[in-house]
């Protein structure tokens, strides 16, 4: 099961837009075959930080999101925001226990 944790940093000023371009692009993908959680959330402490939290029921359904034309679409209507940083990392999940 994959899993992609993301840190986004962009002016502060334009998190709101982007955010904008974010929530079509999530409630396409919750839809999607294999998409068991896809959100972006701002961060509690910074004001200029996004997180993106992305888990796959198969590589193949996180692969097909990958290609679809509403990630390209949102690509491109977001693509002349200066992203100042950006961490992304993917975990390849082998087991999970439910807590509550």
């Amino acid at each position: 099961m994959p899993v992609i944790i993301a840190r986004l940093v962009l002016p502060a000023g334009q998190i709101a837009d982007y955010l904008d371009h974010a929530a079509k692009l999530v409630a396409r993908t919750q839809d999607e075959p294999g998409c068991n959680t896809f959100t972006f959330t701002r961060d509690a402490l910074r004001d200029d930080t996004l997180w993106v939290f992305e888990d796959w029921a198969t590589e193949a359904d996180m692969l097909n999101h990958q290609a679809a034309a509403h990630v390209r679409e949102f690509l491109a209507a977001t693509a002349h925001f200066p992203l100042r940083e950006s961490a992304i990392k993917k975990f390849n999940i082998t087991s999970v226990e439910i807590l509550a």
